[in-house]
This record gives structure tokens, C-alpha cells and sequence, in this order.
């Protein structure tokens, strides 16, 4: 159960952001019995009070979808990497922020508070183009902190499932840039016992789940029909579609630019033509930097 989902650096939140199920003070009575899970926690007096569900709401490109996307970057990252990364290979969900010089090359930072048994789990994550820097696994309660997993830039790797396992401290003595402590261990570590990551593995990933209530396709725009290569050819078209519906829409957009790039001759030339025109929206920030228009609309990150 998910308590608390927290980064910053990803896609369209350069600052650091919070998403918290952490119900506030319900005045209503029938409030606080439906709208809320109460949850013991060792050492604290009350139970945790936890929201049974959670809207996010805001303008357009405010960064709604950009949380759920942090969700399954984290649990991607943390919990699949281990199958299938290659070494030396970019981490696909190294998404920074792009309209900020200094931000698009630094590193992102994920992270999330879930239920375990009566403690809280908190899983952290710290990672640029090609390595992770940080990763962190702890139990916590109110009064005591145990470090389970604990990766430091150097690439050591310590915390008390290392300390307790000879099997665990040999798959984290050359860990593979990457790959997830947490998620090498669930696939090659013990699967019971005090050893085990297993548990606390599960209790990430059941919590990071994410759901698209979306079916944007960016293909429509990409390919070259014939609104398409209007759009790419008639400036005065171009235009109007900017200032009547792209600037209205208020999604930081203030210009565009298009490109034509050939297909090699083969059936997907045959379904779709032998070029296809690519668009690309120019975003206002400390530097304008332009998105491809499948990447800016995509409901799906790019990594899926």
C-alpha cells in the first residue's frame, strides 16, 4: 500500500515533488469512516490514516501525468532492470528535466513510502544516463531506522540483507551500473528467510503499480498524410493551428519546427509512404528546447 511517492528531476517536475496518501484532518464523521484506511504502525499512538483514493488535478502540461509516470519509471528501474539491461546500456527511464541547462544532464531522484506489516518501507533511487548512484532500502518506525540495502556512488554496497547473506554479498560484488540492488537480489538472491529480499521487493512493486486511463497515439502526426504535410509545408496553415488552438491550449508551447525523413524501401514504407515528417513543439524555460510532438503527447513513456 502505497504512503508516499517522491522525486524530483523527472520529465516535466525539474523541483522536487510529493505525491502523499496521507489523509488530513476529515471534519465529517462520514468522511472519516469511508474515506480513509486506518493502519497500525509500531511505536506511534494513533494509526496511520491513509486515503482510499487520490485525484490529481491541474492546468494542462502541470506535470498530472508526469507523477504516474514517476511511479512506473521507480518501479521499472527498481524492480525490473535486472532482466534484460545490457552492460554500458542507457537506463531508459533517465527522462530529466529538458528546459533547464544544467537539469537535463543531472541526476533523477525517485522514491516511495509503502506499508510493510507495521512498519513503513522506503525505497530510494538516485540515477543518471547510464548508472544509478544511490539506492537505498530501509524499514522504518517511529522511533528506529534498519538499512537494508545501502549503494553508495563508489559502487559498494552494504546494509543489513548484504551483512547477513554470503549469497547476497556475492551478487552485489560487481554490480552492473545499471541494475537495481533490488531488483538483482529478487532475481538471483535466496527466495526465503531472513536473507530474502523478496518480501520487501513485492511490497515495492504491488504499491508502485500504474495504470493508463489514456490512449493517446503519437502516430498521427508523425507520419507523412496529407493534414500532416500540410502542416510541415504551408507556413500560413502552420500558423493558424499554433495560435488558434496549440498557444490557447496554454501547454507552454511557443513555436514549432518539422523535418521529412525517408523510409527505406520496405512494408512499412509500403503502409505508411517513404517519408514520414517529423514534428517537433519548442517549449518556453530558462532554455527553449524542442520536444519531438510523440514525446510530449505520449501516454505511454518511452521506456515501456
Amino acid at each position: 500500500m502505497l504512503v508516499r511517492l517522491f522525486g524530483s528531476n523527472f520529465r516535466s517536475l525539474k523541483d522536487p515533488f510529493e505525491l502523499s496518501m496521507v489523509a488530513a484532518d476529515l471534519k465529517r464523521k462520514e468522511d472519516r469512516d469511508r474515506g480513509v484506511i486506518e493502519v497500525p504502525i509500531t511505536g506511534m499512538a494513533e494509526p496511520l490514516q491513509l486515503l482510499r483514493c487520490l485525484a490529481i488535478y491541474g492546468p494542462n502540461a502541470s506535470g498530472k501525468s508526469t507523477v504516474l509516470s514517476a511511479a512506473r519509471a521507480l518501479r521499472s528501474l527498481g524492480t525490473d532492470s535486472s532482466a534484460g539491461s545490457k552492460p554500458g546500456a542507457k537506463i531508459r527511464m533517465y527522462e530529466p528535466f529538458v528546459l533547464d541547462d544544467a537539469s537535463r544532464t543531472t541526476p533523477i531522484e525517485l522514491g516511495c513510502d509503502v506499508v510493510y506489516k507495521k512498519s513503513i518501507l522506503r525505497y530510494e533511487i538516485v540515477y543518471e544516463s547510464k548508472a544509478i548512484l544511490r539506492e537505498k532500502l530501509s524499514v522504518l518506525d517511529e522511533k528506529s531506522e534498519e538499512i537494508l540495502i545501502d549503494r553508495q556512488p563508489s559502487g559498494d554496497v552494504g546494509g543489513k540483507l548484504i551483512a547477513r547473506s554470503d549469497a547476497n554479498r556475492l551478487y552485489v560484488k560487481e554490480m552492473q551500473p545499471n541494475v537495481a540492488v533490488l531488483s538483482k537480489l529478487a532475481q538471483h538472491g535466496p527466495h526465503k528467510g531472513i536473507e530474502s529480499v523478496q518480501p520487501y521487493y513485492m511490497a515495492i512493486r504491488n504499491a508502485t503499480r500504474h495504470a493508463d486511463y489514456s490512449n493517446a497515439a503519437a502516430l498521427p502526426l508523425r507520419f507523412a498524410d496529407s493534414k500532416v504535410e500540410k502542416f510541415a509545408d504551408n507556413a500560413q496553415y502552420r500558423e493558424w493551428i499554433m495560435y488558434h488552438l496549440i498557444r490557447t491550449a496554454d501547454v507552454g508551447i511557443c513555436d514549432v519546427q518539422t523535418s521529412r525523413e525517408s523510409i527505406d524501401i520496405n512494408l512499412f514504407s509500403k503502409l505508411f509512404g517513404k517519408c514520414k515528417v517529423a514534428v517537433s513543439f519548442v517549449h518556453e524555460g530558462n532554455s527553449q528546447q524542442p520536444i519531438e510532438f510523440s514525446e510530449g503527447i505520449r501516454s505511454r513513456p518511452t521506456w515501456d
